[in-house]
Protein backbone atom coordinates (compact mmCIF):
# COMPACT_ATOMS: atom_id res chain seq x y z
CA UNK A 1 0.00 0.00 0.00
CA UNK A 2 1.49 3.65 -1.25
CA UNK A 3 1.21 6.32 1.03
CA UNK A 4 0.61 10.18 -0.46
CA UNK A 5 2.46 12.71 0.40
CA UNK A 6 1.65 15.15 3.04
CA UNK A 7 -0.89 17.87 1.35
CA UNK A 8 -1.78 21.00 2.48
CA UNK A 9 -5.05 22.50 2.34
CA UNK A 10 -5.75 26.45 1.61
CA UNK A 11 -8.65 28.69 2.44
CA UNK A 12 -9.10 31.75 1.04
CA UNK A 13 -10.07 34.92 2.82
CA UNK A 14 -13.68 35.54 3.57
CA UNK A 15 -14.92 32.19 3.41
CA UNK A 16 -17.99 30.78 4.80
CA UNK A 17 -17.97 26.74 5.60
CA UNK A 18 -21.33 25.70 6.81
CA UNK A 19 -21.79 23.26 9.78
CA UNK A 20 -20.31 19.36 9.31
CA UNK A 21 -18.75 19.84 6.28
CA UNK A 22 -15.54 17.90 5.30
CA UNK A 23 -12.71 19.45 3.48
CA UNK A 24 -10.37 16.57 2.44
CA UNK A 25 -6.06 17.28 2.56
CA UNK A 26 -4.99 18.75 -0.35
CA UNK A 27 -8.18 20.89 -1.61
CA UNK A 28 -7.70 24.80 -2.12
CA UNK A 29 -11.12 26.94 -1.48
CA UNK A 30 -10.16 30.43 -3.45
CA UNK A 31 -11.32 33.65 -1.86
CA UNK A 32 -15.13 34.61 -1.33
CA UNK A 33 -16.42 31.14 -1.35
CA UNK A 34 -19.42 29.58 0.60
CA UNK A 35 -19.44 25.85 1.39
CA UNK A 36 -22.84 24.26 1.95
CA UNK A 37 -23.81 22.73 5.21
CA UNK A 38 -22.63 18.86 4.92
CA UNK A 39 -20.87 18.82 2.09
CA UNK A 40 -17.52 16.92 1.47
CA UNK A 41 -15.19 18.88 -0.50
CA UNK A 42 -12.68 16.88 -2.62
CA UNK A 43 -11.86 18.93 -4.77
CA UNK A 44 -10.27 22.19 -5.34
CA UNK A 45 -13.37 25.24 -5.27
CA UNK A 46 -12.06 28.76 -7.50
CA UNK A 47 -12.55 31.94 -5.96
CA UNK A 48 -15.99 33.53 -6.02
CA UNK A 49 -18.05 30.06 -6.07
CA UNK A 50 -20.70 28.13 -4.19
CA UNK A 51 -19.99 24.80 -3.28
CA UNK A 52 -22.51 22.05 -2.29
CA UNK A 53 -22.87 18.20 -2.37
CA UNK A 54 -21.72 15.15 -1.72
CA UNK A 55 -18.94 15.02 -2.96
CA UNK A 56 -18.92 19.24 -3.11
CA UNK A 57 -19.56 20.74 -6.32
CA UNK A 58 -20.11 23.98 -7.91
CA UNK A 59 -23.22 25.31 -8.01
CA UNK A 60 -23.01 29.17 -8.44
CA UNK A 61 -20.29 30.67 -9.72
CA UNK A 62 -19.20 34.54 -9.93
CA UNK A 63 -20.34 35.69 -6.85
CA UNK A 64 -19.39 38.65 -4.75
CA UNK A 65 -19.60 38.18 -0.45
CA UNK A 66 -18.98 40.63 2.32
CA UNK A 67 -16.82 40.20 4.76
CA UNK A 68 -18.09 37.77 6.69
CA UNK A 69 -18.79 34.94 3.37
CA UNK A 70 -22.71 36.73 3.34
CA UNK A 71 -24.21 37.07 -0.06
CA UNK A 72 -24.34 40.54 -1.55
CA UNK A 73 -27.76 41.44 -1.92
CA UNK A 74 -27.31 41.44 -6.33
CA UNK A 75 -26.17 38.08 -6.00
CA UNK A 76 -29.13 36.63 -3.81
Amino acid sequence: MCRKKRQDTFIGECCFIGAHSLILPGVRIGDHCIIAAGSIVSKDVPSHSIAAGNPASVIRSGIETTRYGVLTEEFR
